[in-house]
């Protein structure tokens, strides 16, 4: 046989290819492997496409497994066809939607809201920003019955992490209830930690943030560590009960500024006015006076130390170069940057509002101690 040959038998090798797998593609259950029910629901609900009649595979596999727990006539085959699209519509008519047949976000996003208040999971791991009232929502019960199934005494208390229990098996509603715990979902007790022969400071900046402080509390709790805190004045009043709590917990809280601006370079009129602002927003707050000094940026100037000894506070800056959790790509970047820095009589700046941070903590906490520092305060 020659080339010429060849390539026509290459050719027609390939057409034949093609012709059956578009033959297989059109048969229910061959196109792809079937995704069992419930199965990486999240990737439809999170995808933000428009899925219509038409379309084939797992997304459409999934919605149609999605509408059939919500109790709507449908085969999950993974072809979006009339059958799918008739039950696309009548979700949308009972949901107030505009009726097209199309399942796009806001369809996608009043499914999601039905499929787990009808099938809701056991359990729940609480991601940033989450509150109890949301979460309670997405699963169509109320703060009262997750904080009375998680013994939670306070609604406001749910940290990052945090695995909640939505609903009960038979065996555990037959048990009887127990009185609430005083401090729930508290981290697992460690090990105590070595009698330091070093010292060594915790700050944080950038506070308080809604989805870092209390798991950094309680992270700080669970090894019996108090920490600084220099306070953003302008968040102590966005978030005055997140404030509170580090006041409550024993923690010192500095001034970092009203709205974490730089004043290097203001005039001293600005600059005072800043600071008393901030430090009078703490003080009303929390009922603490700070007496410490955190320039916002690290920007500071002979005004601002002046300034911030006329209101009895004192510049307290930092000796890990730059805070080692900034421009971190992980966890363990934090702990290496950190630990490698450390020093006796060391200040350490991490800041609130970043994940890699409250992940880091307690490895940083452990490898310290072990390297003998103890914790102390300015």
């Amino acid at each position: 046989m020659g080339f010429a040959g060849a390539k026509r038998v290459l050719r027609a090798a390939l057409v034949g290819v093609l012709v059956i797998s578009a033959l297989v593609s059109q048969v229910p259950g061959l196109a792809r492997p079937a995704v069992a029910a419930g199965s990486d629901l999240s990737s439809l609900f999170s995808s933000g496409r428009l899925i219509r009649r038409g379309d084939r595979g797992d997304l459409v596999r999934l919605l149609q497994e999605a509408l059939a727990a919500c109790g709507y006539r449908v085969s999950a085959d993974g072809v979006f066809g009339p059958q799918t699209e008739s039950a696309v519509k009548e979700f949308q008519r009972q949901s107030g939607l505009y009726v097209d047949g199309v399942a796009g976000p806001k369809t996608l996003a009043a499914l999601e809201k039905a499929y787990y208040r009808a099938n809701p999971p056991d359990k729940h791991i609480v991601k940033p920003g989450e509150t109890l009232s949301a979460i309670a929502s997405r699963y169509g019960t109320t703060v009262e019955v997750l904080a009375r199934l998680n013994r939670i005494s306070n609604p406001d208390r749910v940290y990052v992490g945090q695995v909640l229990l939505i609903s009960k098996g038979e065996e555990e509603q037959e048990e009887p209830a127990e009185p609430p715990y005083e401090r729930p979902h508290e981290p697992p007790a460690v090990e105590p930690l070595p009698a330091p022969e070093k010292r060594i400071c915790l700050t944080f900046d950038d506070g308080p943030d809604l989805t870092t402080t209390r798991p950094i509390l309680a992270i700080l709790r669970q090894y019996g560590i108090k920490a600084t805190f220099f306070l953003i004045g302008e968040r102590v009043l966005r978030y005055p009960e997140l404030a509170r709590e580090i006041a409550e917990e024993g923690h010192v809280i500095g001034v970092h500024g009203f709205e974490h601006k730089p004043l290097a370079g203001l005039p001293a009129s600005e600059v005072r006015r800043d600071l008393a602002k901030a430090r009078d927003a703490i003080v009303e707050t929390t009922g603490v006076t700070p007496y410490l000094y955190r320039p916002p940026l690290g920007a500071l100037d002979e005004t601002q130390v002046i300034e911030a000894s006329k209101l009895d506070m004192r510049v307290t800056m930092w000796t890990n170069i730059g805070g080692a959790d900034l421009g971190a790509s992980s966890a363990e970047e934090v702990v290496s940057r950190t630990v490698s820095r450390a020093t006796d009589g060391g200040i350490i700046m991490l800041h609130e509002g970043l994940q890699h941070t409250v992940e880091a903590l307690p490895t940083i906490i452990e490898t310290l101690a072990r390297l003998g520092y103890g914790f102390q305060n300015p």
